[in-house]
């Protein structure tokens, strides 16, 4: 298996190697730092565990970043998830650690949703029929391929990150949304344009329309 790629050990010049291109980018701003991100994503995105753990472990040793706060401030236990369905909610798979599973390998993609299905479905103790894909950088976040293993491992639905209302031809393991924002304002606009085509009427409400 590859190792991931190294990253230069500049962080005092404010300089780091992208890991995909080689090309040493400036990381003196927050534009710079953004773009160098964003490149780094798309390599981590279609890379297998082993490869994005040690471009982690790689950023973390020469970039010399911030502790990270202590995850279980961040993340749910097993506790509160059971909670969740005890009272009513529903849990859905989102894969074993975050890849664009349209762009790892096959085996990895099934590996990432047999997993997190069973280890689900083990914590929970009830079947577990729904998959969010991740779209954490690269397009698509699904393809024939992981719409395949979807099927085959008994998801019923699987929702993607593809912008548009939910139409009553749509593929159920391949199901549209809209993006939610924060403010309230941007929230009204989506829900506006994605209702646009559906309803035939322009929203005056926004100044782009």
């Amino acid at each position: 298996m590859p190792s991931a790629p190294r990253i230069l050990d500049l962080p005092k010049a404010g300089l780091e190697r992208d890991p995909a291109t080689g090309v040493i980018h400036q990381l003196k701003d927050s534009r710079a730092r953004e773009a160098a991100f964003l490149n780094v994503a798309d390599v981590a995105a279609k890379a297998s565990t082993p490869v994005r753990k040690e471009l982690i472990e790689n950023a973390g040793r020469f970039l010399d970043p911030e502790p990270f706060p202590n995850e279980s401030d961040l993340m749910m236990t097993w506790d509160d998830a059971r909670t969740l369905v005890k009272s009513g909610n529903m849990v859905g798979s989102h894969t074993m650690t975050h890849p664009n599973v349209a762009h790892v390998s096959a085996d990895d993609a099934r590996s990432e949703l047999t997993d997190s299905k069973l280890q689900l479905e083990k914590e929970l103790g009830r079947p577990v029929k729904h998959f969010a894909y991740p779209h954490p950088a690269l397009n698509p976040c699904f393809n024939e391929t992981t719409l395949k293993i979807t099927e085959e491992l008994g998801y019923a639905t699987a929702v993607t990150t593809t912008g548009r209302a939910v139409r009553a031809d749509a593929c159920p393991l391949a199901i549209p949304r809209t993006y939610i924002p924060r403010e309230e304002s941007e929230f009204l606009w989506h829900i506006e344009r994605t209702l646009l085509f559906h309803t035939r009427v322009v929203p005056e409400s926004h100044p782009d329309a």
